[in-house]
């Protein structure tokens, strides 16, 4: 009985039908099956060939377009750190200024106010209260500009204004 099991599969073989073996239950093929399976395997690994060929285009593909969008996003950033380095310089600057301009005011401010001399040597200055800037006949002026203006003086001090005191 083993000589029927090996013998017949041989058989079944060589007029091209298919069986299987009771010990291996695999399929036994003829030569025109096997060339078709054949054919068919050559045809898949082509087209999974060509899949992969595809496959590795598009990586590349998107590599290039993430490589391109790195070096966007460093030149942003160095234009954006310029930008910052910029601003920083202007603060600064501002900061500079607006203490530079408080110097200025703060000396304007301890400045002795000079005084105006009218009539027989008396002295007559402004007072403590008195604003930096008069409006006199319609003209606002600073302080020093009124000590320098001599017929401004004189019609403060006749006016008895109470910015305007005499000094001794």
């Amino acid at each position: 009985m083993a000589d029927k099991k090996t013998t017949a599969p041989k058989a079944v073989a060589a007029t091209g039908a298919t069986s299987t073996t009771e010990e291996s239950k695999t399929p036994v093929t003829t030569n025109g099956d096997s060339e078709a399976i054949i054919l068919k395997l050559e045809q898949a690994v082509k087209a999974g060939l060509e899949r992969e060929s595809d496959l590795k285009s598009a990586l590349e593909s998107a590599n290039l377009k993430i490589d391109a969008a790195a070096i966007t996003v460093n030149e942003l950033r160095e234009q954006l750190t310029t930008v910052i380095g910029r601003a920083s310089a202007a603060e600064l600057e501002l900061e500079q200024l607006k203490a530079a301009n408080l110097e200025e005011v703060v000396e304007e401010a301890a400045v002795e106010p000079k005084t105006f001399v009218v009539y027989q040597d008396r002295q007559y200055g402004f007072t403590d209260k008195a604003p930096t800037r008069l409006n006199i006949d319609g003209h606002v002026r600073s302080q020093n500009e009124l000590l320098n203006d001599e017929d401004a003086m004189i019609s403060l001090i006749v006016g008895e204004s109470a910015f305007v005191k005499q000094v001794f």
